[in-house]
């Protein structure tokens, strides 16, 4: 709410908020016009900004070199990523550029038919970039060799570290 108090004849604020639960409302300065303190009045926009939250944020992915990762990614909507043995090998094929291009070492994978698995260490802290590259490459084959548009995996791929010391390990 804007009060007298948040008034003087030379200046407003530049930016009220109010808080509802997850919601904010910011109330943004547009206008403003005046003139001297001999009585005439000004003239003051604001806008109303709504921001909304939706859930948590995203958790910062944990990187460093020689990292060992369970990795893991879905199909959208739980659909098929592969749909053939064809497509089963353009998959490895898309891994081993994948680990050409950042030094990914893969120590086990499965392929199902919606989903997938790997253990990967990064020789360095690049597991964000090489993931990235690997579903948008893998994707963008896929969807040329089907005819289809759109995206192939449902949802971020998800990384456990492994600690040494895991069964992973042994």
């Amino acid at each position: 709410m804007l009060t007298r108090e948040g008034l003087t004849p030379d200046i407003a604020f530049g930016v009220i908020s109010s808080e509802i639960g997850t919601n904010r409302s910011w109330w943004s300065l547009e206008t403003v016009s005046g003139r001297s303190h001999s009585g005439q009045s000004f003239i003051i926009v604001f806008r109303r900004i709504d921001v909304y939250f939706e859930g948590m944020p995203r958790q910062v992915r944990i990187e460093f070199a020689g990292a060992m990762y369970h990795v893991m990614a879905r199909g959208d909507h739980r659909e098929a990523i592969v749909r053939d043995d064809k497509d089963r090998k353009t998959f490895l094929r898309t891994l081993g550029e994948a680990c050409g291009r950042t030094g990914f070492r893969i120590h086990a994978y499965v392929l199902m038919g919606n989903h997938y698995h790997l253990l990967v260490e990064t020789p360095q802290a690049n597991l964000a970039k090489g993931m990235g590259w690997l579903q948008n490459a893998y994707t963008r084959r896929i969807n040329t060799r089907h005819r289809l548009w759109g995206h192939l995996f449902g949802d971020r791929y998800k990384s456990i570290l492994v600690e040494p010391g895991n069964c992973f390990w042994s």
